[in-house]
């Protein structure tokens, strides 16, 4: 896709993301108890969000200047659209809501299935090949890395834990670490995926050597 395209395309994913994540924080600040900076403070703890987050700061990025190069870049091409598959496919599969009505089913459409969607086609043709390899797939992982610390540090100080299954206080330590893994499997088995997918496609593109 030309340098145009990606422009669109992100800037389109970036401004979708970023307009489901301010909607939804300032909802959750806007209802019931506790406190607004606990409520606040706990919108921004779901992987969901932040990874939402993150999309947007990388779509609205592309959209300025597609061309960026660099390690960490390469980590957050790669790493952005992975995470965010993750949360939809999770979402889908483990935690679903039934029942939503109005702007939360609306907020939730978005958040875990139209970003993911979005991100993905992104991904897949919007995104130069030859980008994603095994240094930028192990910087990608640094996000869930402090994101897991980040939870797990705030949920021995306030017992509030963003997922069940990460919930020490329900499931036990060892579930909890169960609970991780199966994420961490899944988000491996998308990256070797994508490193391996990219990499094929890029020598397919390359030129044949002359001589």
């Amino acid at each position: 896709m030309s340098d145009e395209g990606q422009r669109a395309w992100w800037g389109l994913t970036g401004v979708v993301a970023a307009v489901c994540v301010v909607l939804q924080v300032a909802l959750a600040a806007t209802s019931g108890a506790p406190e607004v900076g606990t409520r606040v403070v706990r919108s921004l703890s779901y992987f969901t969000i932040d990874t939402n987050a993150l999309v947007a700061v990388l779509g609205l990025l592309v959209a300025a200047r597609p061309d960026r190069t660099g390690p960490w870049w390469r980590a957050l091409r790669l790493g952005a659209p992975l995470c965010i598959v993750v949360v939809g496919v999770i979402y889908h599969v483990e935690l679903r809501q039934q029942g939503l009505t109005g702007i939360d089913l609306v907020l939730d459409t978005g958040l875990h299935y139209v970003v993911p969607a979005l991100a993905l086609v992104g991904w897949l043709l919007a995104t130069p090949r030859g980008l994603a390899d095994v240094g930028a797939a192990l910087r990608a992982l640094v996000y869930p890395v402090v994101w897991l610390v980040w939870t797990f540090a705030h949920g021995a100080v306030t017992d509030w834990y963003p997922y069940t299954f990460l919930d020490v206080t329900e499931v036990g330590a060892g579930g909890a670490a169960v609970g991780v893994a199966l994420v961490a499997l899944l988000l491996g088995v998308l990256a070797v995926a994508a490193v391996a997918g990219d990499r094929a496609v890029a020598r397919r593109r390359s030129p044949a050597p002359q001589g």
